[in-house]
């Protein structure tokens, strides 16, 4: 079942990940998966442009994108923080 996003859906991911990113210091990018418009993820960069994907690459029927959405509100609330642990990973961690 193909669940795509639309065009100005996708802009308002990708822009929302953008500003959230910039409130808590990381490069957060809101993607899809190139062969599959169906699979959306969100990655961080720290400032030296080491990252990973914090949320993995999930199928929009599973509500990846309202899940997505939800995280980013609770790194914009603090309730939620990005941090790299201790082998090196970006990862989400309650706070």
């Amino acid at each position: 079942m193909d669940m795509s996003l639309a065009p100005d859906q996708l802009e308002h991911f990708q822009k929302r990940a953008r500003e959230v990113g910039e409130k808590v210091g990381w490069e957060l990018e809101f993607s899809t998966a190139p062969a599959d418009p169906d699979i959306v993820g969100l990655h961080a960069w720290d400032s030296e442009g080491r990252g990973n994907f914090v949320i993995n690459p999930a199928d929009l029927a599973n509500m990846a994108a309202h899940n997505i959405d939800l995280v980013l509100d609770l790194l914009e609330n603090g309730t939620t923080r990005i941090l790299r642990d201790h082998e090196g990973t970006v990862r989400i961690v309650d706070y």
